[in-house]
């Protein structure tokens, strides 16, 4: 056994300019007792460090101008040297919240220590007072026999202040969390069931919570049984230049030839996962009691994924008109790359790359029609320079061999540039096509173009020409959208501080006006404050806003005011936390309404007020997954019951639900404590295998059915497109009665809805409505080339959407805030009650008298259709339509949910998902899975966490977010402070989560700018790069995930740190983060799917030598091999991040994972 101390002083202490230096380097033994060693920069400690010896006592690294050994202790922090145990191996940690020349223990801050046993196992983690009321926050680690980490327990809020080892944490934890009827829950930890052999397999997996106590996880590994399993086989031709599989079915799979591994979650529910012995999936199950809900997949002679079969075609053969309608199809060239692929009711769509391998033209079927195609063009990093729409007739195999004459094919800046669609394009025009386009966006980097305006708020700001080593290099600068309608162009300006950090932005819009942003930033990074200007156009005056926002000693949001004009200061809100760091409670509007929230054991939201005891509070919400009144238990994360009142009658209100196998909702049912008539305001919904509603019944106030819906779907069934719906009610009320067909393009779009008086939809490339022929009236829609709306005329009255703000006929109604919004006509603050779905429930003002003054309430059926019959709407702004998920309420009754539009009262989409392949066992059409009680359908593009109760989590500058927080006017997923910020000592979501949070922390704490660089990357990516815990580590190309822009490849990446092939957490997670760095730059040659991992690929050849920053980071040996085999060390085409990404980057730690 040895003892060491290590102390870490992590932050940028110097307060002036950073020079060159001298790196200090420690490569052998400690030998002096009580060393300290300080640099102003970094230290590095490789192998052949170390301070084992029992002489040593105590070694200090510390970074900064100088250091204390022996800081004075004060009210804030402790002195590590004089409160921390000499007899305990520790690493300490301190990230400084204020600039600071020296080490100073009494500057705000955030500390933490970790301490390890004898030998080098963490065993107790502290966060030091950072809790609301300064207590330490600590976490114990124990180990079994045979030193595995089986109970993971919940963190605790002790009161030693000091950092030092606590004892009887696990009794505090006990005492300290409580059940459902409020007792002690000794149960204060998640608990695995291991295998017992060498391989450690978790058998099982409980969460936290006696109320759970019996419901786990379970975990099987198993062979499949004779006769189990399809076996698809394929005859791949060449065509076109082109893979051409044809899809054969030869019997099935004999006896142990496939791996199963089962998955049953805590409700019974399960999961089956057979893969092959080349590691690929070959059919992924789910059990909807005795019916099989199958996916198979399917892959060439190649080894390439050439289908994805989904339920609804599975047992019906391989004819190809089945195929074309249901199935996932793929073609590949002769490199490896997908050129060509069919989504299910969609036509083909055709991809073309450069000889960098980069995607610069693709296709769907509506373009084909049009000859047109998408491009792209890159500057020679790799990064979009512009993208726009040609006119071309050749088709893929032509426009790809036409790319050999364009050798590197990469965009130059050019002074004197060219002129298109009415803006001038500061590019060469060299890569290809070189013309006969429209130019849809342009983006610069580096420098700003000629034109460009000064900062306008006299900031001190980063130019093109370095001042100490530091300029715009490798950053986005400027950017232009054009309209697609017309040729009205948004230009966007950002400006940095000396840190890459925004300080200010400009959005010049298509009317002449424009909105700029003023950012004050503290030395961690946060705002403190922002100023909005804004004009509608040239001639408009301008519009001032400002807000200002408060922190805790934690960095913790605790007070958010906003101004406008002038007026006096509105408090929107004042947070407060509980010991955990979990949102308490808030007063809204200078204290006109409270919110206090309660959680259980497992950091789930249970309930926002109490809604049997209002007392003044006008909305009061709970939210029951084990004690409904009216259901069953639903112990897997559903929501099983949710009770509301409101101050207009003081009624307590109930859903209860019921979900079938695959926790699609099958039945609502209402109830209230006034009476009301059983089965009023119920939905009870049938489903076919791939999800699409069959059937669906409504009732109304009276319980009287409203609609009784049959849904008929096209090819006799064997479609996700719906073709007629059929109301047996005879009830208008609700769905019409009607019958009538309804028809699609060639993309899979709903072009028209006789029923709803809708007899034409016209659709941009984007697939979004351009306009809509109906009888209430015509709707025509004006959107950027990125899919933003921008303005929206039906009948007489035109909206412009410009930056959140909302005009009606040219005169602005509302702003968005970010509890409600305001509303300008009136000079008032209206705010929001939203539930956890972020459905606006009840909206209120200050009234006449001080208080709070109901102006709208809204309660919806479970699929989002609005109840009739008491909802209370008297003073409500007719303007402001954001209501189901804070989206916004057409005319039509679609809501606009950004990316397509959504029919509350059918429960599907009328578009295709542009993220369908991300969900290949369920229709396209489907809203969120037929699980609208838990989900909501977000628009991030960043890098998102998926547990497998289905949580999501998005990362952000050193932290992980809940997703379904904090969203905008329009319900679109925004991460800001006011989020509820991930914290892995407390929130039981995923172990796998709280590894990788952990994985990411050092990284983002380290010296080595290349892995943050490619982690800061991802988190600023346009596409989607989704994490979930798996069996193996792997990453997965989706580019369904990625942006409208074709830029790069979404991810979906499966992590299991517990896998032999893992020496560390950190080295596993370099090593696939980089795969989604290659794939998100386009540098992944069309390596699709993780089950072609070799040692001769050269992804995996970078990916490898990336991981190997890591090892060094860890003391790792270098890693020469893959598989076992010998790798070559310098591969092909290896890309830094340092290459394509911002510089000076403020890598402060704001977490405490």
């Amino acid at each position: 056994m040895f003892k060491f101390k290590h102390f870490y002083t992590m932050g940028i202490l110097m307060a002036g300019t950073l020079s060159s230096h001298a790196q200090i380097i420690l490569t052998n033994p400690v030998t002096e007792q009580n060393k300290s060693v300080t640099d102003p920069y970094s230290i590095r400690l490789l192998p052949g460090f170390n301070a084992a010896s029992p002489a040593v006592n105590s070694f200090r690294a510390s970074l900064g101008a100088s250091s204390n050994p022996n800081p004075t202790p004060n009210n804030y922090a402790p002195d590590p040297t004089a409160s921390i145990s000499v007899n305990e191996n520790y690493i300490y940690s301190r990230t400084y919240l204020a600039p600071r020349s020296s080490s100073d223990p009494a500057a705000p801050q955030q500390q933490s220590i970790s301490y390890f046993d004898g030998l080098g196992r963490p065993k107790q983690e502290l966060s030091i007072k950072s809790t609301p009321n300064g207590n330490d926050l600590v976490t114990d680690i124990p180990y079994d026999s045979f030193g595995r980490q089986v109970q993971s327990w919940l963190p605790v809020p002790m009161g030693s202040q000091n950092g030092n080892i606590q004892s009887g944490v696990q009794t505090a934890a006990s005492g300290y969390y409580k059940k459902a009827d409020g007792s002690a829950d000794p149960l204060a930890y998640g608990e695995k069931t291991l295998e017992n052999s060498p391989l450690d397999r978790v058998l099982a997996q409980a969460a936290p919570g006696s109320d759970w106590d019996g419901k786990k996880v379970q975990y099987q590994y198993q062979a499949n049984a004779d006769g189990e399993v399809y076996r698809y086989t394929t005859s791949t031709s060449w065509s076109n230049n082109a893979t051409v599989s044809v899809l054969g079915l030869s019997g099935t799979y004999g006896a142990s030839s496939l791996y199963k591994n089962v998955v049953t979650d805590e409700d019974g529910n399960s999961t089956i996962e057979f893969k092959n012995g080349q590691g690929q999936t070959v059919l992924v199950r789910k059990k909807n009691g005795s019916e099989d809900l199958d996916t198979y997949y399917v892959y060439n002679e190649y080894n390439q994924l050439a289908f994805v079969i989904p339920p609804l075609a599975v047992h019906k053969g391989v004819d190809l008109a089945l195929l074309n309608e249901l199935a996932y199809q793929y073609r590949y060239d002769g490199q490896n790359r997908l050129v060509e692929k069919k989504l299910p009711g969609k036509d083909w769509e055709y991809m073309v790359y450069d000889q960098q391998d980069r995607l610069v033209l693709t296709q769907d079927g509506k373009l084909r029609q049009q000859n047109k195609w998408l491009f792209t063009k890159y500057d020679k990093f790799g990064r979009v320079a512009y993208t726009g729409l040609l006119d071309s007739a050749p088709g893929r195999d032509a426009q790809q061999s036409n790319m050999v004459h364009f050798g590197g094919n990469n965009e130059e800046r050019s002074a004197s540039g060219f002129t298109q669609n009415g803006t001038t394009v500061y590019y060469s025009s060299s890569a290809y096509p070189v013309g006969n386009f429209t130019l849809l966006t342009v983006n610069y980097y580096d420098e700003y173009p000629p034109g460009s305006p000064g900062v306008f708020n006299g900031a001190s700001v980063l130019g093109s020409v370095p001042v100490n080593g530091r300029s715009t290099k490798g950053l986005p600068v400027a950017s232009m959208v054009k309209n697609i309608e017309d040729n009205g162009w948004t230009k966007s300006y950002t400006w940095y501080d000396d840190k890459a950090r925004p300080v200010a932005t400009e959005s010049q819009n298509h009317l002449g006006g424009y909105t700029r942003t003023s950012s004050v930033l503290a030395f961690s990074g946060v705002p403190t404050s922002t100023t909005t200007y804004h004009k509608r156009d040239a001639a408009s005056g301008e519009m001032v806003m400002k807000e200002d926002f408060s922190y805790d000693h934690q960095n913790r949001l605790v007070k958010h005011t906003h101004q406008v004009n002038g007026s006096p200061v509105e408090v929107l809100t004042e947070n407060i936390y509980n010991e955990l760091g979990q949102l308490e409670s808030r007063n809204i509007g200078n204290g006109i309404q409270s919110i206090k929230n309660e959680y259980n054991i497992r950091g789930a939201l249970t309930k926002m007020n109490d809604p049997r005891n209002l007392m003044n509070k006008l909305f009061g919400f709970e939210l029951k997954y084990i004690n409904p009144s009216g259901t069953s238990k639903k112990y897997n994360g559903n929501i099983a019951e949710t009770d509301w009142a409101t101050q207009s009658d003081g009624t307590l209100r109930r859903y209860s639900y019921q979900y079938d196998g695959v926790n699609r909702l099958k039945e609502g049912n209402y109830w209230d404590n006034a009476g009301a008539i059983s089965g009023s305001y119920a939905e009870r919904l049938n489903y076919d295998v791939n999800g699409n509603i069959t059937g669906l019944q409504r009732t109304g106030q009276g319980a009287g059915v409203m609609d009784q819906l049959g849904y008929t779907y096209d090819q006799s069934g064997n479609s996700n497109k719906l073709i007629r719906v059929n109301d047996a009610s005879g009830n208008a009320v609700g769905y019409p009665v009607g019958g009538n067909t309804i028809g699609y393009d060639i993309n899979g779009n709903m072009v028209n809805h006789l029923d709803k008086g809708i007899s034409n939809i016209a659709y941009n490339y984007l697939n979004l409505p351009s306009s809509i022929t109906a009888s209430i009236g015509n709707t025509d829609y004006l959107y950027r080339a990125d899919g933003t709306k921008v303005r929206k005329v039906f009948g007489g009255k035109t909206t412009d959407y410009l930056d959140g703000f909302q005009y009606e006929n040219g005169v602005l109604q509302f702003v968005p805030t970010s509890e409600g919004y305001y509303d300008v006509e009136k000079n008032k603050y209206i705010y929001n009650y939203t539930d956890h779905l972020g459905n606006v429930r009840l909206s209120y003002t200050k009234g006449a008298s001080g208080g709070a003054e109901i102006i709208e309430e809204n309660n919806y059926y479970p699929f989002g259709l609005k109840h009739q019959g008491y909802n209370s709407s008297s003073l409500a702004n007719n303007t402001y339509q954001y209501k189901y998920n804070g989206k916004e309420l057409q005319e039509t009754g679609m809501y606009d949910y950004g990316a397509r539009m959504y029919m509350p009262e059918l429960g599907r989409w009328g578009v295709v998902d542009p993220l369908a392949e991300k969900y290949p066992h369920i229709s396209p059409y489907n809203y969120v899975a037929n699980n609208p009680i838990n989900a909501i359908d977000p628009n991030g593009k960043e890098i998102v966490f998926v547990a497998k109760n289905g949580q999501q989590l998005v990362y952000s500058k050193g932290n992980f977010y809940y997703a379904n927080v904090v969203k905008d006017s329009k319900g679109n997923l925004s991460i800001n402070n006011s989020g509820k910020k991930y914290d892995g000592r407390k929130d039981n979501v995923s172990t796998t989560l709280f590894r990788l949070a952990r994985a990411y922390r050092k990284i983002e704490s380290s010296n080595d700018n290349e892995l943050k660089g490619a982690l800061h990357h991802l988190e600023k990516s346009k596409n989607i790069h989704q994490i979930q815990e798996g069996t193996d580590n792997d990453v997965d190309i989706k580019r369904e995930l990625s942006a409208k822009d074709y830029n790069g490849d979404g991810t979906i990446t499966h992590y299991n740190f517990d896998s032999k092939t893992s020496d560390s957490d950190l080295t596993t997670t370099v090593h696939e983060m980089f795969h989604q760095f290659d794939y998100d730059i386009n540098n992944a040659f069309g390596i699709k799917d993780s089950d072609r991992q070799s040692a001769n690929s050269s992804a995996e050849q970078r990916a490898v030598k990336f991981e190997n920053r890591a090892r060094k980071l860890e003391g790792l040996k270098e890693r020469k091999t893959y598989g076992g085999k010998k790798i070559n060390p310098n591969p092909d085409n290896y890309i830094l991040p340092s290459s394509l990404l911002l510089k000076g980057r403020n890598n402060k730690i704001e977490s405490n994972n």
